[in-house]
C-alpha cells in the first residue's frame, strides 16, 4: 500500500478520495500531499480521472483474452475484408488463392494476430498512462460551452477531501457544501463555500482563485487559508501566502497575509488580526478549539463533529462563552471539561445529549 514517505500508490490515493482512511493513514497522507507541490498535482491529476469516470475504481490491467475476442471478431465481422499488401480478399477463401498464396496468407496472418494482441497490450497500457500523466488535456474534448458544476456535501460527523482539476486542494469540514467546476476558465478559478473548508491552492499567477460566501469573495493566487460561513457569518484564517477579502457590492476590502483572521461585518471586513492560527484549524487534525464562542455555537459545533443531537434546557446559559483547545476527540471528555468551565450538567443517551 505505501512504499515509503516519499510515494503513496494510487488505491491507496482512490481510499483517500473515498474517505475510506484512518486518522493515522490520513495523517500520512496530508504530510506527503504538504511536501511537495508535485504530490498536490499527482493527486490532483488521480482525482480529476476519478472524477470524469464517474467513480470508477482505479485502472487496473485488462483482461486481454477476452479483449483480444471481441477484437476479433468485430475484425471479421466488419464486411470480412481483409488487405494484406498486394492482396485484397472480398471472402477468405482458399479458392481464391493458389498454393504459393496460400502459404504466405496463413504465415502473414499467424504474424499479424500476433502483432495485433501485442499492439493491443501496448496501447491500452500507453493510453492508461498518457491520461494519469495528462489528465488536465482530458478538458480539451470536453465539447460544451460552459463546464459542469458539482455539488460535494458532507453529511454531519463526516470530512472530506477534494482535489480539483488545476491541483488545488480542498479540505472540508463537516455539515459543509462546495460547489466546484468540472474544469476552469482559462482566466479564473471560481467556485462556492456554503460551512467550512480549508483550501491548499495551487498557484497560478494568471488565474486568480476566487471562493464565494453569500455575497463575499476571497481571492487568491496561490496560498493556504481556512473559511468559515455559517449562519451567514464569514470568518477567514490565513496559515501561508495572501489573501484579498471584499463584498460583492462594495469597493471596500482587505488584504490579509499569514497568521492573520478577519470576519465579515455589515458594511466590510474587520482590520487584519494577528492569531493563533492552530485555534482556527483544529479540525483539520479532528480536534475542537474555541474562540470567545457561546455554548449555544459550541453545542451546534459539537452536533456536527459527532452527529449528535444536543438540548439545552437552561436557556439563561447559551449566551456563556468559552476559549480552549481540546487535545482530545473524545465527546465524553470534552462535555466533562465543557460542564466545569461553563457550570452546568449534562447528561447523555446515546447519541443525544441534555444540557441542564
Amino acid at each position: 500500500m505505501i512504499k515509503n514517505n516519499k510515494s503513496l500508490d494510487s488505491q491507496f490515493l482512490i481510499r483517500v478520495l473515498k474517505n475510506q482512511v484512518t486518522d493515522e493513514e490520513r495523517e500520512l497522507f496530508n504530510e506527503w500531499l504538504k511536501s511537495k507541490d508535485e504530490n498536490k498535482e499527482e493527486f490532483g491529476q488521480i482525482a480529476l480521472l476519478w472524477e470524469k469516470t464517474a467513480n470508477l475504481p482505479a485502472p487496473l490491467s485488462p483482461d486481454l483474452d477476452e479483449e483480444w475476442q471481441k477484437f476479433q471478431l468485430k475484425t471479421i465481422e466488419h464486411d470480412k475484408v481483409f488487405s494484406i499488401k498486394k492482396f485484397r480478399l472480398t471472402k477468405i477463401d482458399e479458392k481464391y488463392l493458389n498454393n504459393k498464396e496460400r502459404k504466405y496468407f496463413s504465415t502473414y496472418f499467424k504474424k499479424y494476430v500476433v502483432l495485433m494482441r501485442v499492439a493491443a497490450l501496448v496501447l491500452i497500457s500507453v493510453l492508461v498512462y498518457w491520461v494519469l500523466k495528462n489528465s488536465q488535456k482530458v478538458d480539451e474534448f470536453i465539447k460544451a460551452d460552459s463546464p459542469k458544476f458539482y455539488e460535494f456535501i458532507t453529511q454531519k460527523g463526516e470530512k472530506a477531501t477534494i482535489p480539483l482539476s488545476d491541483g488545488t486542494i480542498v479540505y472540508l469540514n463537516a455539515d459543509s457544501k462546495l460547489t466546484y467546476p468540472q474544469y476552469f476558465s482559462e482566466t479564473t478559478r471560481f467556485l462556492k463555500l456554503d460551512g467550512e473548508g480549508y483550501f491548499s491552492v495551487k498557484p497560478d499567477s494568471n488565474r486568480p482563485f476566487i471562493v464565494q460566501t453569500g455575497d463575499r469573495f476571497t481571492v487568491v493566487k496561490g496560498t493556504e487559508f481556512n473559511i468559515k460561513f455559517r449562519n451567514n457569518r464569514l470568518l477567514v484564517v490565513v496559515t501561508k501566502g495572501k489573501v484579498v477579502l471584499f463584498n460583492q457590492d462594495s469597493s471596500k476590502f482587505v488584504d490579509l497575509e499569514k497568521g492573520e483572521l478577519s470576519i465579515a461585518t455589515k458594511d466590510g471586513f474587520t482590520s487584519p488580526q494577528k492569531v493563533d492560527t492552530k485555534l482556527y484549524i483544529a479540525w483539520r487534525e479532528n480536534k475542537l478549539s474555541f474562540v470567545q464562542t457561546p455554548l449555544s455555537e459550541i453545542l451546534e459545533e459539537l452536533e456536527r463533529f459527532y452527529n449528535i443531537d444536543a438540548f439545552c434546557k437552561n436557556k439563561k446559559i447559551l449566551s456563556r462563552t468559552l476559549t480552549g483547545y481540546f487535545d482530545s476527540n473524545s465527546l465524553d471528555e470534552i462535555l466533562k471539561k465543557l460542564s466545569l468551565a461553563l457550570d452546568f450538567k449534562f447528561q447523555r443517551k446515546g447519541r443525544q445529549i441534555i444540557i441542564f
